[in-house]
């Protein structure tokens, strides 16, 4: 293993260009798998801080506009059928 090192260190000395660039290439690349799994491990595997995340619902209302149809948030919407659920 010493030796390993002492190549490596001969060849970054002998060359230092392409030391000097694939240290940064690595680092980047790390930092890049390590932000995408942070995001992946919040996003997909931890499950939701909420009592009951099975019961989570989102609602919207189908807005029809020149253009087309499209999906519209509305917090009101979601107060009405909250009111008016008969879930408890």
């Amino acid at each position: 293993m010493l030796n390993d090192f002492r190549y490596t260190l001969r060849g970054s000395v002998e060359h230092p260009c392409l030391h000097n660039l694939g240290v940064p290439v690595m680092a980047v690349g790390i930092a890049v798998n390590v932000a995408v799994f942070s995001v992946a491990d919040a996003a997909l595997f931890r499950p939701l801080p909420y009592e009951e995340p099975q019961r989570l619902v989102h609602a919207y209302q189908m807005v029809t506009t020149v253009t087309g149809e499209r999906l519209v948030d509305r917090p009101d919407t979601a107060i009405k059928v909250m009111s008016s659920s008969c879930s408890r």
